[in-house]
């Protein structure tokens, strides 16, 4: 899948200005098609990913694949009075000047109060399921790690 030209340099430009913001450190690898952000104090069991229009938080375990644990999805769609997301009713949409403007709004401040928010106070995630039936993963607080039996249980942060 290649990744929409504009959206790279949107994203760069966009986190260049925002990075202070982020309450978890988030630093960027750039391919060919993605742009990897990489959350150096956070377990390798997570990664997120600015691929296409989209920003895909997934996770692995033991090598494998096991969720993507939150996904932001849009649909970038021209209409007459500038741009608006594809994916959102239209009784809903909101309209935006440029693509830019749309993607800063609706995809990356978005990725950055997820973040902020669920990201960041976590302390565990939860791996539940198996490779032949089906696997899911959710991210934890402390009292929810606590109470839960998942199949396996990571600390979320490094050190």
């Amino acid at each position: 899948m290649m990744i929409q030209p504009q959206i790279q340099p949107a994203f760069l430009e966009w986190y260049e200005d925002a990075r202070n913001r982020f309450l978890v450190p988030v630093e960027i690898q750039r391919t060919d098609q993605t742009l990897d952000l990489i959350l150096p104090t956070v377990t390798q069991a997570i990664s997120a990913t600015l691929v296409g229009p989209d920003i895909q938080v997934s996770v692995e375990l033991d090598g494998h694949h096991w969720d993507i644990i939150r996904a932001f999805e849009t649909a970038l769609d021209e209409v007459r009075d500038g741009y608006a997301c594809g994916l959102c009713p239209k009784e809903n949409r909101k309209v935006y000047p440029t693509p830019e403007r749309f993607w800063i709004n609706h995809l990356f401040e978005p990725f950055l109060a997820w973040v902020n928010s669920d990201l960041a106070i976590a302390v565990a995630i939860g791996f539940w399921g198996d490779l032949e039936t089906g696997t899911w993963a959710k991210l934890m607080t402390g009292e929810q790690a606590d109470a839960a039996t998942p199949r396996v249980l990571l600390p979320l942060w490094k050190g």
